[in-house]
């Protein structure tokens, strides 16, 4: 069974759709992110139909970034995952290759992509591109060690945001990098 490949524009519209829910699971109100929202609400109140309509308006705007976008983000996600294709390792804890794809890489004398790392920082870009970033020792990310495991994250003006729950990562703090979108 063949399985749509997310776009750019679909994986961009499922970050956004995570921010979003990781806002509002963290109790924060949804404001509008093009407006100015120093009037809004800091905590959103699920009882306050105001604050149920910012929060629908904010969730049409996700679904509208690209239509299905979901399906394919997730149904893309769960084909690399399943075991019977290969492609993960599904013994590792972490996103890593199957030993099958890198010892074929290893035969064929051509490294991965993902084992391409540059040192230093990425390049400073304000287009949310997904970086791997490999933080210098000392970093904490959110104020909780990182235990040397690389970091994806997403590239926004003078600071990246860990793309599982939006912390922000210092260039400066970064040891070396590879560039996996945008």
């Amino acid at each position: 069974m063949n399985i749509a490949k997310a776009s750019a524009e679909d994986l961009e519209a499922a970050l956004s759709l995570l921010g979003l829910l990781d806002t509002v699971s963290g109790g924060y109100y949804p404001s509008d992110p093009d407006s100015d929202c120093e009037n809004d609400p800091l905590r959103f109140d699920e009882e306050d139909r105001a604050h149920l309509e910012q929060l629908w308006k904010r969730l049409k705007r996700c679904l509208d970034m690209s239509p299905g976008f979901q399906g394919r983000v997730i149904f893309g996600g769960v084909t690399m995952m399943d075991p019977r294709n290969r492609i993960i390792d599904e013994h590792a804890d972490v996103l890593k290759l199957h030993p099958r794809l890198l010892e074929t890489a290893a035969a064929e004398e051509r490294p991965s992509a993902l084992q391409s790392w540059t040192d230093g920082p990425p390049p400073v870009r304000d287009d949310g591109g997904l970086v791997i970033v490999e933080l210098s020792a000392d970093t904490k990310v959110d104020g909780q060690e990182h235990f040397g495991l690389p970091v994806i994250a997403s590239r926004w003006s003078s600071k990246m945001k860990t793309t599982g729950s939006a912390h922000r990562i210092e260039y400066e703090n970064v040891v070396r990098h590879i560039d996996i979108a945008g």
